[in-house]
């Protein structure tokens, strides 16, 4: 009879393996406002703070709070003025400029009141656990505020006070075309799937797994690619699938020879046999 020997554990996978519909479905919500309600109340279930914003003042006190969260540090106001217009809101800077910052440059240099200089992160890249998601809906943009169009986002996600995803609900019966028009550069063969490339076009099961924490916090930190043509590309749902099997066998590969030692840690969980 064969014996197994922990080797160990695996992180959650961020691609559902198989998902399977659940009888509740999204085109039980007969408004938009109604199927915004419910996309909401799912978030908060899944660990998202629901917060109310609707200008850009508390988005940027909230931002400030996130960030001063983020790397246990406290601003002066003088060093939050100074941090925020010359490296988050560089009116010289465009998306690209921004996109490199999160993908990048995601530490910044502040210097203090002092004279000291620290490091302040954007976001957590080695542990996603530690950055906060925040909800908020129906946030306005106007030509006031200096865009070209008034905009309004049905429901943005946000990583530590940054707005990194934007979401648009469309009720059943509306073209998707519709919903991708509001969001540039959208495309249709970029909705989320299973494992086995099935896709997942039910809301509720939809927030389910993509949404969960852990796989947004994945996507958005580790499957995201900057081009060389400063293009922002998402991998699709199989290639990673196959990049995390890929990682998994390597590192069971690499904890598999150091079992037995201290180097192996004490979370050993994956059993393979021994004899």
């Amino acid at each position: 009879m064969s014996s197994y020997k922990m080797v160990l554990s695996t992180n959650q996978s961020t691609v559902v393996t198989e998902y399977e519909p659940q009888t509740k479905r999204s085109d039980a919500y007969q408004s938009e406002a109604a199927l915004e309600s419910a996309f909401i109340k799912m978030l908060t279930e899944q660990g998202y703070e629901y917060i109310t914003i609707h200008d850009e003042v508390a988005l940027i006190q909230n931002l400030r709070t996130q960030l001063e969260r983020l790397n246990r540090f406290s601003f002066t106001d003088k060093e939050w003025d100074r941090f925020f217009k010359d490296k988050i809101a560089d009116q010289n800077e465009g998306i690209v400029e921004k996109t490199r910052k999160i993908q990048e440059d995601y530490v910044q240099n502040l210097i203090r009141e002092d004279g000291t200089t620290m490091n302040i992160s954007l976001i957590d890249k080695k542990n996603i656990h530690n950055n906060r998601l925040q909800v908020i809906n129906q946030y306005e943009v106007g030509q006031a505020d200096g865009a070209k169009y008034d905009n309004r986002y049905d429901v943005t996600i946000l990583v530590n006070g940054l707005p990194m995803v934007h979401v648009e609900l469309k009720r059943r019966g509306v073209a998707l075309k519709e919903a991708f028009n509001q969001i540039n550069r959208y495309q249709r063969d970029s909705f989320w799937a299973d494992a086995n490339n099935r896709t997942i076009p039910d809301l509720v099961n939809f927030t389910k797994t993509f949404f969960a924490k852990h796989a947004l916090l994945n996507i958005l930190t580790r499957y995201c690619v900057f081009t060389s043509e400063k293009l922002l590309l998402v991998m699709r749902p199989y290639q990673i699938v196959a990049t995390e099997r890929i990682l998994n066998r390597i590192e069971v590969s690499t904890n598999y020879k150091k079992t037995g030692t201290l180097a192996a840690g004490p979370w050993e969980s994956i059993t393979t046999p021994t004899t």
